[in-house]
């Protein structure tokens, strides 16, 4: 399940919610009790392995 990033536009209160796809968005702060919240957009953790994705310094053995 994905990991949701909020923040309320009232108090400024952020959190982290793991919530399934098919779950509706919060919109409720937990802090300040307003219909306030929005998804905020994170930077994903997702990184490509293998020949042309590589990063910098990293060594990958080939085998014959």
């Amino acid at each position: 399940m994905p990991i949701y990033e909020y923040g309320c536009q009232e108090c400024g209160h952020k959190f982290e919610q793991i919530q399934k796809f098919s779950d509706n968005p919060l919109t409720e702060c937990p802090e300040c009790k307003k219909e306030a919240l929005k998804k905020l957009i994170s930077q994903s953790n997702f990184c490509l392995m293998g020949y042309g994705w590589m990063k910098p310094g990293l060594k990958v053995s080939k085998k014959n």
